[in-house]
């Protein structure tokens, strides 16, 4: 993996590069951090490893990781709360569980970033999210 015009403790970088070099990155991350800003640069960066197509991935300079960088990836989907609850709701896990089955546009695959999830999702959007992301 490459790493380079990312900051992430060594502890990460290990992690990530494990789980990349045994073939085991898994369809679905939970990033849990007391660092708002970090979290959220690990997700940009698994987005665009997953939509890259350079050998050494995310390559950074290949359309597919310019648009990943700059949140314009059509195959990108950045989830944000609804403004009055500021939290999740089932409509939007409804909505974004239908269009998970819709083939990628640009890329190999589909990435959903959700921001707070874990403070944001209420039972019944938890219970949605979870069907998506099962493993059968």
């Amino acid at each position: 993996m490459n790493f380079n015009v990312f900051d992430f403790d060594e502890s990460t970088i290990k992690t990530v590069n494990t789980l990349d070099t045994n073939g085991r990155l898994p369809h679905a991350i939970v990033i849990e951090s007391n660092d708002k800003d970090k979290s959220l640069e690990l997700a940009k960066f698994l987005s665009m490893y997953a939509v890259c197509r350079a050998e050494n991935k995310p390559c950074g300079e290949c359309d597919q990781c310019h648009k990943a960088s700059a949140t314009a990836h059509a195959d990108i989907k950045y989830a944000y709360p609804e403004k009055k609850s500021k939290t999740y709701s089932i409509e939007q896990m409804r909505d974004i569980a239908s269009d998970s089955y819709i083939r990628p546009n640009e890329a190999n695959a589909k990435v959903y970033i959700f921001e707070e999830a874990d403070n944001r999702l209420s039972v019944i959007a938890q219970n949605s999210f979870l069907k998506l992301v099962r493993l059968d």
